[in-house]
């Protein structure tokens, strides 16, 4: 079965490194370790899927929850970078005599 993947993946794998090595996507493999058939027929039978409503639907999800995660990684970054020069500042005030919480 190996010989029969690795075969596989000579046909598949058109693209080429600039060593000449065949390059292989990390989805690639991730694809194959999930399912092998799966893999192999949609890459060496190019056997077409027909989605479900339910496949959609949770394509949907899956869009959506990472519109979230996109926006709060964002905006977790963004408080970092607010906290951060608000430090600077402070630190910068403090240092120069400016404003002193001492006196």
């Amino acid at each position: 079965m190996s010989i029969l993947i690795f075969f596989s993946l000579e046909l598949v794998m058109a693209r080429l490194s600039k060593s000449g090595r065949q390059i292989i996507s990390a989805s690639e493999v991730g694809a194959y370790t999930v399912c092998p058939e799966s893999w192999r027929l949609r890459t060496v039978e190019k056997v077409s899927q027909n989605l479900s409503s339910r496949v959609i639907k949770g394509q949907k999800m899956h869009d959506q929850w990472t519109e979230k995660y996109d926006e709060s990684i964002f905006v977790y970054k963004l408080a970092r970078l607010v906290i951060s020069l608000l430090v600077l500042v402070l630190a910068t005030f403090l240092l120069l005599g400016k404003f002193s919480i001492l006196k």
